[in-house]
């Protein structure tokens, strides 16, 4: 069902692999683009989910993290997600992809939301810990006041 043609490229762990594109598709979700970036700093398109049984799954090489570089030979770096998408909808039923793996350990775009306004953990963390308090507080206040 999937052919293989690693081919290493330098340091960079780049990949090059050969799916079949099956019933239920390539079997993968992709993230990001020069519109929408999923990772900070970076507009390229990237692999947000595997789905069980799909042709990537089952060929076992595409992480969820990994950088899709090229389709048939195509480059899809610094487009727009729709691109990406048209892309990969149009590649036909045998699909080669380029990607650079390695990228589940960059920060994620939520991460730079968070920073861009300033927030931390302890933003959610604490409010939440406060309210349980509170509550816990209210519900000790009335148990002892209706005895």
């Amino acid at each position: 069902m999937n052919k293989e043609t690693d081919v290493p490229k330098s340091n960079d762990s780049s990949l090059t692999l050969t799916l079949e594109r099956g019933v239920n598709g390539l079997g993968f979700n992709i993230k990001g683009g020069s519109d929408d970036p999923y990772i900070d700093g970076d507009s390229g398109i990237f692999i947000s989910r595997i789905k069980e049984e799909g042709a990537a799954a089952l060929d076992g090489r595409l992480k969820v993290g990994d950088k899709v570089v090229k389709v048939n030979g195509v480059s899809i770096e610094n487009v727009k997600h729709r691109i990406a998408v048209d892309t990969f909808v149009n590649a036909g039923s045998v699909v080669t992809l380029t990607v650079i793996q390695g990228n589940e350990s960059r920060r994620r775009k939520w991460r730079g939301r968070a920073k861009k306004y300033g927030l931390t953990p302890y933003h959610i963390i604490i409010p939440v810990v406060v309210g349980i308090a509170l509550v816990g507080a209210f519900y000790l206040v009335r148990s002892r006041s209706s005895v």
